[in-house]
């Protein structure tokens, strides 16, 4: 009985020390387990935030590729007035897009450096985010470079038509004053050349032509006077010597009181098939010759 008891003390004392012993590492093990799951959301979330950000600068690119097609597009085209705005405001749409990537993959360096996790992935990934940060700068300096020129050549441009509408203006006061003097310069030939084509002609009785005073009295022992002093230019007919071939003379009898060539000039008949019309023209052979010695021819008639 007494051994029963020994033994029974013996085994509740090793109970006691295994049940001492095993609650101690379960505790252990406990802690240890919560510090593992401590770790793994912390990883967790970084793993979280670094993918965010990854996809806000993806999200950004894209953009970026869009914006930079519909330059692209607009580019093909006359930069002025709406379209020109428009890629003004395209180009600084993409600068704010690569400044904030740029903002967003530094602090995506930042923490990685600071962060207890390595990845050789999500170094290579940073470090491809990077160089097409890099690229798409160099596209936006290519693009600004390129506006930048084509204002310089529209600027030239616009100086050039400045000037042109300038010389175009001038040339066209030139032009008008040269018309207008082109058009007097006319006028004056028209005058000249109309008194140079003229002659004229009065045909009357000897009381009807000095009643005008085309031909004057003369005295006893002189001739008569013809065309002197003021005599009704009126009276006269004008003709044009190249036009005027032949003057009818309503009469039969007739007499030339001016100089005219007579190889010049012919009486014949009016009206050669009618015999009793007696009545005369005066047809001109040479026009020439005819006016040369006078630009007034007067025929007396009876």
């Amino acid at each position: 009985m007494k051994v029963i008891k020994i033994f029974a003390t013996a085994v509740f004392a090793i109970f006691l020390a295994v049940s001492c012993v095993s609650k101690s590492s379960y505790d252990q093990m406990k802690a240890q387990n919560d510090s593992l799951q401590d770790i793994k959301q912390t990883m967790e979330r970084e793993l979280n935030d670094y993918f965010a950000s990854m996809n806000e600068i993806s999200d950004n690119f894209d953009k970026i590729k869009g914006a930079e097609n519909v330059i692209a597009v607009n580019a093909q085209d006359e930069l002025k007035g709406d379209r020109r705005a428009k890629v003004i405001n395209d180009l600084e749409y993409i600068n704010e897009l690569i400044n904030t990537n740029r903002e967003k993959i530094a602090d995506l360096e930042s923490r990685y450096k600071k962060s207890n996790t390595v990845s050789s992935q999500l170094r290579a990934t940073i470090t491809r985010l990077t160089n097409e940060l890099n690229a798409a700068q160099e596209r936006l300096n290519a693009l600004e470079s390129e506006l930048q020129h084509k204002n310089s050549q529209i600027f030239a441009l616009n100086t050039s038509v400045d000037s042109l509408n300038r010389k175009v203006g001038t040339l066209g006061e030139n032009i008008s004053s040269l018309e207008q003097e082109k058009s007097e310069n006319q006028r004056i030939i028209n005058e000249q050349t109309y008194e140079l084509n003229s002659a004229y002609y009065a045909i009357g009785t000897s009381r009807e032509l000095k009643d005008e005073k085309i031909l004057t009295d003369g005295g006893l022992f002189s001739k008569s006077k013809l065309l002197k002093g003021d005599f009704n230019k009126n009276y006269f007919t004008r003709i044009d010597i190249y036009k005027t071939k032949q003057i009818p003379l309503n009469s039969s009898k007739v007499k030339i009181l001016t100089n005219h060539p007579a190889s010049s000039f012919i009486l014949e008949s009016a009206n050669p098939s009618d015999k009793n019309d007696k009545s005369l023209i005066l047809k001109i052979n040479n026009q020439k010759d005819f006016w040369s010695l006078s630009r007034f021819l007067v025929i007396e008639v009876k």
